[in-house]
């Protein structure tokens, strides 16, 4: 009976000198960072316990005020399967419009230049210059309007 009590006295007495023990971090010749609860003395080190945050705080409710302010209410219900397919189909056809949008610059590009074209058979055909030109404004057109 007499060890525990000398035993939980003890615990009573350590816990507060961990609890108010400072954190120090430095970093060493050779650029090595150290923590130690012992200030190293011989090298500039700095207080860490102000940085550091408490664990398992529940800060819950702060993170659901936030997404309130972006996501009125109303906005933030849980996505059905159907929204989640919708939003899928939408991503994959803005990404087939960037593709066809790149595409287009692409060939904006090389229109630009001396060109030929080759038709299905593998002959090489070329057009006027002016042909040219007009292919070149219709493409950048088409390029400002759906890009």
């Amino acid at each position: 009976m007499r060890v525990g009590w000398k035993l939980a006295l003890m615990v009573m007495i350590s816990v507060p000198a961990v609890c108010g023990a400072e954190l120090y971090r430095w970093t060493d010749s050779d650029g090595k960072v150290h923590y130690s609860d012992r200030n190293p003395g011989d090298v500039q080190a700095e207080s860490i316990e102000k940085t550091l945050k408490p664990v398992n705080v529940d800060e819950s409710h702060q993170e659901t005020k936030k997404l309130n302010r972006v996501f009125p209410e109303g906005e933030n219900e849980e996505l059905t399967s159907e929204t989640a397919q919708k939003r899928r189909q939408e991503q994959q056809a803005q990404q087939e419009q960037d593709q066809r949008c790149a595409q287009a610059k692409e060939y904006l590009r090389k229109l630009k230049g001396p060109v030929y074209f080759v038709d299905e058979e593998g002959n090489e055909y070329d057009i006027s210059e002016r042909e040219r030109q007009e292919r070149e404004k219709e493409l950048e057109q088409s390029i400002a309007e759906h890009c």
